[in-house]
């Protein structure tokens, strides 16, 4: 099914940056790095990312019930995850249940798209139904409009004579066309600037030159060299943050979480401007459901089956700090997207429960966003100087 693919194939492909940089943090030991870069593309992807479309593409309107669905899933697996790094070690059992939370949302997503799809067949019925019912009238209006404008008797029988229509489309048929949207309709392709296209000639050439035609060698190559880029991320990440003296987690929160979401949030926009606004907002909350399930638990799973040791939990409090602030998004993110009165009153006709997210409700998401961010870098820095006063001041 479409909606499993999303949630599997399509998720994995966007969160792939987040889940090598999971990885190797946790294989390399910088999880106080790795793990907030994570939780941040999630504080982004459900406080930044939609007031980021409704402020491109004006106010959105948005089916409930496939944006909430994965937004609780995703509270509901970070809390258990809050819970299990409140502990002093992550053991393999621990970490096996973050990954079987995945596995049940997808069950849960084939469940729920199976009652979408019917509920939206039904509706597809209704509306091809009325909309047969009223085609004669809107045609009847349509060419009373027409022939009115052509100077011609209006119809009151639902059809003009073939030699009125005839007529009235000689007349129309010039001023209803627009040559400059005809001439320019078709170029839809937008010019990257000469900074961006500087940027990515490097990465062209690299990839022009070691990757294939082949589909599967193609597939094989393109993710050493994702692995490679995320690995250079990270490292870059972990010394800026040493020469800067910035804290692990601020670097995450920053230089990381930034670089994995960004593709995101242009898919998004992207995806909203060509009319399909469900998309732009689930494609994006759906890859961190992956993220804080795979992402984290994978990674500590397979460290514990090689080490034979679980994963000790040292420094873990910036974490939960940052875990914290994304629970508070999601909370507010649910809000932004109540449905109003006229909504519920449609759900109970039968229509489909939507939402409208208007400009409004974006700036408060927006606002939330700027202070759970901000927030989480200032106490994680606040965390940090007194860390390292005590240990390397105090020598406590």
């Amino acid at each position: 099914p479409t909606a499993l693919a999303a949630a599997s194939l399509l998720s994995f492909g966007s969160s792939a940056p987040e889940l090598i940089i999971s990885m190797f943090g946790a294989v390399s030991a910088q999880t106080e790095l790795s793990i907030p870069a994570v939780l941040t593309s999630a504080l982004i992807a459900f406080a930044a990312i939609p007031p980021m479309v409704v402020f491109s593409v004006g106010t959105i309107k948005l089916h409930v019930m496939e944006v909430a669905r994965d937004a609780v899933c995703y509270a509901g697996a970070l809390m258990f995850f809050i819970f299990v790094n409140s502990q002093k070690e992550i053991g393999g059992a621990q970490a096996a249940l973050l990954v079987a939370i995945y596995v049940a949302y997808l069950g849960i997503v084939a469940k729920t798209s199976a009652a979408e799809r019917k509920e939206s067949a039904d509706i597809e019925d209704g509306k091809t139904q009325e909309d047969a019912e009223s085609t004669g009238s809107r045609s009847t209006a349509s060419t009373n409009t027409l022939a009115q404008a052509a100077g011609l008797p209006s119809c009151t029988s639902g059809a003009l004579t073939t030699t009125s229509a005839a007529a009235s489309s000689a007349n129309l048929a010039e001023p209803l066309l627009c040559p400059e949207e005809e001439k320019d309709g078709g170029d839809d392709e937008e010019e990257v600037g000469p900074v961006l296209a500087a940027l990515q000639k490097p990465f062209e050439v690299a990839f022009s030159q070691t990757v294939p035609e082949q589909a599967v060698a193609a597939f094989a190559l393109s993710l050493g060299w994702l692995c490679a880029l995320s690995y250079g991320a990270l490292v870059c990440a972990a010394n800026l943050a040493e020469v800067w003296g910035l804290s692990p987690s601020t670097a995450g929160v920053t230089l990381l979480a930034w670089g994995g979401q960004l593709p995101d949030a242009i898919a998004a926009v992207a995806l909203a401007k060509a009319g399909m606004p469900d998309a732009a907002i689930s494609q994006a909350i759906a890859s961190q459901v992956i993220n804080v399930t795979i992402g984290l638990g994978a990674p500590l799973l397979t460290y514990t089956f090689i080490s034979g040791k679980p994963t000790i939990t040292e420094k873990s409090g910036t974490v939960n700090i940052i875990a914290m602030a994304v629970l508070a998004s999601i909370v507010v993110y649910l809000v932004s997207m109540a449905p109003d009165a006229s909504s519920w009153r449609a759900w109970r006709n039968g229509q489909s429960l939507a939402s409208t997210i208007t400009k409004g409700r974006a700036t408060s998401l927006a606002v939330c966003f700027v202070c759970l961010y901000v927030g989480s870098v200032v106490l994680g820095e606040v965390r940090y100087a007194r860390h390292v006063f005590y240990h390397d001041v105090l020598n406590v």
